[in-house]
């Protein structure tokens, strides 16, 4: 465990922050599990009122929804789970464009070579029909 995460943690560090985003395990301070791993989107532009200006600004952290789904992570025995985003790039509420979603391919593959999870869970009809589904043969390692 301890090699992957020094290994994803390597991987984070070629993010642009504040403007990229990279994953994190959910809800912070739980043990950290591989088994299951989350897809959403693309990050979005929620801000917490306590940011400092040039710190990386938290994922999945903020709304009442990303707040209740942890809560869900929890109850349903997924807690410590790696979330992250199709697309790594803040931006304005919106789908991603497919070439958005192809320039971030790579670095979505490397995250799942990573954690190597057992199930690979996407969030949200609209996120697996537009920005993971036309992809998915690529995002699929052959056994």
């Amino acid at each position: 465990m301890e090699g992957r995460l020094k290994r994803l943690e390597a991987l984070n560090k070629t993010l642009n922050p504040t403007h990229d985003l990279s994953g994190v395990f959910l809800p912070v301070g739980s043990p950290k599990q591989f088994d299951v791993m989350f897809l959403a989107e693309m990050p979005s532009m929620n801000v917490p009122k306590d940011w400092v200006e040039g710190q990386p600004i938290p994922n999945f952290a903020e709304t009442a929804r990303d707040k209740f789904w942890q809560e869900m992570m929890i109850k349903y025995g997924v807690a410590g789970s790696y979330v992250t985003d199709i697309v790594k790039t803040r931006d304005v509420p919106r789908s991603p464009k497919p070439d958005e979603v192809t320039r971030w391919l790579p670095f979505l593959l490397k995250e799942i070579e990573i954690i190597q999870p057992q199930t690979l869970v996407v969030l949200g009809k609209r996120t697996y029909e537009a920005s993971f589904r036309p992809f998915h043969r690529h995002a699929v390692a052959p056994k």
